[in-house]
């Protein structure tokens, strides 16, 4: 009776620790700039962050999404026309 008892209380226990030993939840991040000058001596810094969340379990998930900003070395507002471009680096994967 002994045995079978140790028998059940080893398995609850690796039952226990494997739980949670195939949730793997991890965050990534990586930005691609580029300074541009379109003339008139402003210059913007134009930037494409990728940010993913990856999530392990029974299957693998992975969700991105990637955000453009644009800057200046000034502090000062970057024009409409600037921000709507279509000349921000590519993301990086």
């Amino acid at each position: 009776m002994w045995c079978w008892a140790m028998a059940a209380a080893l398995v609850a226990a690796l039952a226990l620790v494997g739980c949670g030993e195939d949730d793997d939840d991890y965050t990534a991040t990586s930005q691609n700039c580029q300074v541009t000058d379109y003339g008139g001596g402003e210059q913007y810094n134009l930037c494409c962050t990728l940010t993913c969340h990856y999530h392990y379990d029974d299957e693998y998930v992975e969700q991105c999404q990637e955000d453009r900003t644009c800057s200046t070395p000034t502090g000062s507002a970057c024009p409409d026309w600037v921000i709507e471009g279509h000349d921000y680096p590519n993301c990086f994967h």
